[in-house]
């Protein structure tokens, strides 16, 4: 069987993370040879099979370990080599060029050079450029999206290097994760949720704003955000400012969310931008209603299913909290949902990966 590496930053939350570790544990159970290459911390650490070997970046930047990646790869010997998001891609790259044993490299687009990137200062806006210079030396570029797809192909990535290929989402360990226990005040017995980043691009002070409107209407529902980042004091000062102190709830980052997201009666994802939305996909395989803005990415996740409440506002409250305030009262119907949510069965979209290594 083909020695497989990956590589990516650590096991911190993020979308990029649990795709990589559904990668590696599909195809370690496909007898493939898997070996990941990342700083070995962060809590989703535990998701991945304890006979996945791990090589630790220790405390070497993404950036600073080229040398780094370029004899590992040639230590273990590696076949092909499947790397995201931006900047473990151009490392790969680089590394790749100057080995004397070339591996087969599969390069993972998962984000926009929009709001998001630019934000990131100089290294954002050079992005686009190193995209430019470098991705169509890579044998394939995967993008998760359509939107992602037509975005590298206006930066001059060749078409033919391109491959469309969606998130994979491991729905059994989803069932077995939701199960779990809840630890949560009984207060919150009914409620809308929010998991992500509290960053800019996710934009959670409009849903922070657009609850308070809701709540003028119906005051059944508390409102529970899931996860942590940059925005976190910010939107607690709004939350208090607001008078929601006794109704928001912040968690903090947590390793599995799916028994909270199972049992809200609502997910809102208010994001500025998605290349694709993992967390909706899970909240539609729970049977969980979700109202999200009109990103390219969920877009595509709705498709011309309708499964999805979108808005067209991505700054108007009051627009959020209307469909929010619909969409309580007329849940989508579970077999729909389910029916969307296996789109983007991790059993299905593997073949698309086993087929390109």
């Amino acid at each position: 069987m083909k020695k497989i590496a990956l590589f990516f930053p650590s096991f911190e939350v993020g979308g990029v993370e649990k795709v990589m570790i559904v990668l590696a544990n599909r195809l370690k159970s496909l007898q493939y040879e898997i070996v990941v290459i990342a700083k070995d911390r962060g809590v989703l650490r535990k998701l991945l099979y304890a006979n996945v070997e791990v090589v630790d970046l220790g405390n070497r930047r993404i950036r600073s370990s080229l040398f780094f990646l370029k004899r590992i790869l040639q230590e273990y010997e590696v076949d092909c080599l499947i790397s995201g998001p931006d900047f473990p891609n151009f490392i790969s790259i680089i590394a790749n060029i100057f080995s004397r044993k070339k591996v087969k490299l599969i390069i993972t687009q998962h984000c926009y050079f929009n709001i998001e990137t630019k934000r990131l200062g100089i290294h954002g806006r050079i992005f686009p450029f190193l995209v430019k210079l470098l991705y169509h030396k890579a044998d394939v570029v995967v993008a998760v999206s359509d939107g992602i797809k037509n975005m590298l192909k206006q930066l001059g990535v060749p078409a033919e290097k391109i491959i469309r290929i969606y998130n994979p989402i491991d729905f059994s360990l989803i069932s077995k994760m939701a199960c779990d226990n809840i630890d949560m005040d009984e207060t919150f017995d009914k409620y809308i949720v929010y998991v992500g980043r509290l960053s800019h691009v996710k934009n959670v002070l409009l849903l922070i704003r657009a609850y308070a409107l809701f709540r003028e209407q119906n005051t059944t529902y508390k409102l529970l955000i899931i996860g942590d980042g940059e925005d976190s004091d910010n939107l607690k000062h709004e939350v208090k400012r607001k008078g929601l102190s006794e109704n928001v709830l912040f968690t903090g980052s947590m390793i599995n969310p799916y028994p909270y997201i199972k049992k809200a009666s609502l997910l809102v994802l208010p994001s500025l931008s998605e290349s694709f939305g993992n967390i909706v996909v899970e909240a539609m395989f729970l049977n969980v209603t979700v109202v999200s803005t009109q990103t390219a990415g969920v877009n595509e996740i709705n498709g011309n299913t309708d499964s999805i409440y979108m808005v067209s506002s991505f700054q108007d409250e009051g627009v959020l909290s209307d469909i929010m305030l619909y969409a309580i009262n007329h849940p989508k119907n579970p077999e729909l949902l389910q029916m969307r949510a296996n789109y983007f069965d991790a059993n299905f979209i593997i073949n698309e990966y086993i087929s390109l290594l």
